[in-house]
């Protein structure tokens, strides 16, 4: 059967990481001896014991090796923590696409890092890894051809990296290639408006999507350029590669009528039948209404992007905390001693990050911490006004926006842990802001054991939460409770949301235990999608 493990080689003078799926026998796994040239870790063998791999790891790489090839980005965190630890300088992205933004600040973050290969980078984003003296290597070799880049309007690789949409108006020798070559530099594309028909080269744009591993992109088939009849002869084809496509969530095909079209077709059924006339009525305005949902999205997201880039500029140049040299375990007869390593690594991570909150502070002076979610597009800084409606229409700036800012209710206290510390965000329909968080709601989701672990990280330290109860509930308070009076208050509080949990928790709460409550709303019916975790470290 096959199953996911962390796969680490060792070839010539690096070290390998991958995260993929092999079939393999059980008694090969995590026993840290070699299996065709690989040792192999479950993912929750690898969290536990991290340090002991680390100890075996340095019996066998030799002095020389000092860099670290990936061949996933999946559970970067160990990336992080095998460069550093094994104390690699050099880190090279070995697959044929680009990282995000945030992806490219993790990198750049990893201590004594000095080089780093990729696929593309952003000139901005390059001359921030230059400031701090680490060397960018760029690997996209293949260039797109004047032509292509005349039809989409852009000027450089930095404008085909953020476009959002890939306009395709003709065929020409090399088109190809072209397309391939933005898919691997872009990170942004949502849609695909193709003006010139083919079913090779419909197919063929499938099948560059699917080697770029893109996901979930709109291709509109605009019809007022179908001079041969291509869309209505091939309907029924269109439909099913439509599904086929959506099934594996590669992309999804929607067709723009031409107004010609619609007139004609309405004057039809005006004279034959009324009730596909309303039909057709019906799907128009869906369509302006899709159109128009869609652009107010777009223009969300654009101002969330813009958001989260000016906070990562503003802390760009936190300096390295001076105890960075300083070794991060101890071997005692073979053995590491974790404790020590951990109280190490929890002081280090809380003089750093107090540099970051400072900076944020200086932002928003209402900046009280920062959360993330695993698995999930939630990684905020964490808000609080002095009152729940401050916050609902501003930004992390202050401005006027419908997306609103992730913040606390005004009723914490952020300088301790009150009983039940609760924090608001609006359930964006782009996955902005809490837009990510019903996620939560997937069993796949849940069944990853670091999903269900929240990190909240204040001045005070970073604070861990377990999750114990998730569910949607028709308009309430009554969750929305900050402190219990007695013992009994907080059991019949704790029954209450485990009763409305989706599934069945082992964690066992009890008085004086802290909980983290997560509150957004579903977008039907004014019911709340709620999420409750406890305190797991302190």
């Amino acid at each position: 059967m096959e199953r996911k493990y962390i796969v680490l080689s060792i070839k010539e003078d690096y070290l390998i990481y991958e995260y993929k799926n092999i079939n393999v026998d059980r008694k090969y796994i995590n026993n840290h001896k070699l299996y065709n040239e690989c040792f192999l870790y479950d993912l929750k063998y690898f969290k536990r014991n991290k340090y002991h791999i680390i100890n075996n790891l340095k019996k066998s790489i030799f002095d020389n090796i000092k860099t670290l090839v990936i061949r996933s980005f999946e559970n970067k965190e160990y990336i992080k923590f095998l460069m550093e630890s094994l104390n690699l300088s050099i880190l090279k992205n070995d697959f044929l696409y680009t990282l995000s933004i945030d992806d490219f600040d993790f990198i750049g973050n990893i201590n004594g890092i000095k080089c780093t290969i990729v696929y593309y980078m952003p000139d901005f984003i390059k001359k921030i890894f230059i400031n701090r003296d680490i060397e960018v290597k760029v690997n996209c070799e293949n260039k797109i051809s004047d032509r292509f880049m005349l039809s989409q309007d852009c000027f450089d690789y930095d404008s085909l990296y953020y476009r959002k949409h890939l306009e395709i108006k003709e065929y020409y020798d090399g088109i190809y290639g072209d397309i391939l070559e933005f898919l691997r530099v872009n990170y942004f594309l949502k849609a695909i408006y193709i003006r010139c028909f083919k079913k090779e080269f419909i197919e063929a744009i499938i099948n560059l999507l699917k080697e770029d591993e893109s996901k979930n992109v709109c291709v509109f088939l605009h019809q007022q350029y179908d001079e041969n009849d291509f869309i209505k002869d091939n309907f029924v084809w269109l439909k099913e590669i439509n599904e086929r496509c959506k099934s594996e969530e590669i992309c999804e095909f929607r067709i723009v009528y031409s107004d010609r079209f619609i007139r004609g077709n309405l004057f039809k059924q005006l004279t034959f039948n009324n009730l596909k006339l309303i039909c057709i009525l019906g799907l128009y305005v869906f369509g302006v209404m899709f159109i128009i949902s869609k652009s107010y999205a777009y223009v969300e997201e654009l101002n969330t992007d813009k958001v989260n880039i000016d906070i990562m500029n503003s802390i760009n140049n936190i300096v390295e905390s001076e105890n960075n040299d300083e070794e991060t375990e101890e071997l005692i007869d073979g053995e590491v001693l974790e404790d020590e390593v951990s109280e190490k690594e929890e002081k280090k991570g809380k003089y750093d990050f107090d540099i970051v909150f400072s900076k944020l502070k200086k932002i928003n002076k209402d900046t009280v911490g920062f959360l993330t979610v695993n698995s999930t597009k939630i990684s905020y800084p964490v808000v609080q006004g002095d009152d729940n409606n401050y916050y609902l229409k501003r930004d992390f700036y202050k401005n006027k926006t419908s997306m609103g800012w992730i913040y606390m209710d005004y009723r914490n206290n952020p300088k301790k842990i009150d009983d039940n510390t609760i924090i608001y965000g609006h359930n964006m329909r782009n996955d902005t802001m809490f837009g990510s968080l019903d996620k939560v709601l997937s069993s796949s989701w849940r069944r990853d054991e670091e999903n269900m672990v929240i990190s909240y990280e204040t001045e005070e330290g970073v604070r861990l939460y377990k999750i114990f109860s998730i569910y949607k509930v028709d308009y309430t308070t009554d969750y929305l409770k900050t402190s219990f009076k007695s013992e009994d208050a907080f059991e019949k509080f704790v029954k209450m949301i485990k009763k409305r949990s989706i599934f069945s928790s082992e964690e066992n709460i009890k008085y004086g235990d802290k909980i983290l409550t997560l509150s957004t709303c579903t977008g039907t019916n004014n019911k709340r999608l709620v999420v409750h975790a406890v305190l797991i470290e302190n």
